[in-house]
């Protein structure tokens, strides 16, 4: 520290993270922080990330995505977003 300047940090995101029962597919993260620069999770459903029959995401209801398309190997090619 120089000229006697005091560093004070303050926690950003305290995550839970819950699972779908039956898959390890993410079911929603929850922050209990409670910061505004934490993560910004305006999604109050019990769930915010839904996945195809091969668990392809396609929904992320944190980021307002409409539509996630994946090629023939099951990578995301395209990612559309409702703004």
């Amino acid at each position: 520290m120089f000229g006697g300047d005091v560093i004070t940090y303050e926690l950003i995101d305290n995550l839970t993270y819950i699972y779908n029962d039956s898959s390890n597919q993410l079911k929603k993260v929850q922050d209990y922080s409670f910061r505004p620069s934490g993560l910004n999770q305006p999604c109050s459903e019990n769930t915010a990330y839904t996945y195809d029959a091969n668990g392809n995401m396609i929904t992320d209801e944190n980021k307002d995505n409409a539509n996630i398309d994946y090629n023939h190997l099951n990578l995301p090619k395209r990612i559309e977003f409702e703004t």
